[in-house]
């Protein structure tokens, strides 16, 4: 298994109840986890079967590019989510020219984007190849073609 910087994990050859068991043990540890539907969801997206020799560096590699996958996942899920919560508001602001929401509520809403910014903002670096792979061009190839097929 690899455990990434941005909380995800990816399991290679683990028995599914060895896998949620080692979440479960990991959740006493998390904060600011994200949401369990969608954290079930990229799990499902980015489970993929592959033939690899025993080298770690490839595994690491795959590992590294499903990480970045699956963070892109949930920032796009969180993304979707926030633009669904806010739809009725454009929707009755072009249909009526009224925002039907108080002060508190805009607040409220440009508070969470904001956050969702930062979050994004902070993990920027995650879009760009990791230095691990300056000295290593042969896996640098391999990440960044993994990287594009996710």
């Amino acid at each position: 298994m690899y455990i990434f910087r941005n909380g995800s994990i990816v399991f290679w050859n683990m028995p599914s109840l060895e896998r949620r068991n080692f979440i479960k043990f990991l959740r006493n540890y998390e904060n600011q986890s994200y949401d369990e539907e969608v954290v079930q969801e990229e799990s499902g997206n980015a489970c993929l079967r592959l033939t690899l020799s025993d080298k770690h560096l490839e595994k690491f590699t795959f590992s590294n590019a499903l990480a970045m996958s699956v963070k892109l996942g949930i920032w796009e899920a969180s993304l979707e989510k926030y633009i669904e919560n806010i739809e009725y508001v454009t929707e009755e602001l072009q249909n009526s020219g009224v925002v039907v929401l108080n002060q508190s509520e805009v607040l409220q809403k440009l508070g969470q984007l904001f956050a969702l910014r930062h979050l994004i903002n902070l993990s920027s670096d995650l879009l760009d190849i990791p230095d691990f792979y300056w000295d290593h061009d042969n896996l640098e190839n391999l990440y960044i073609k993994m990287s594009a097929h996710l």
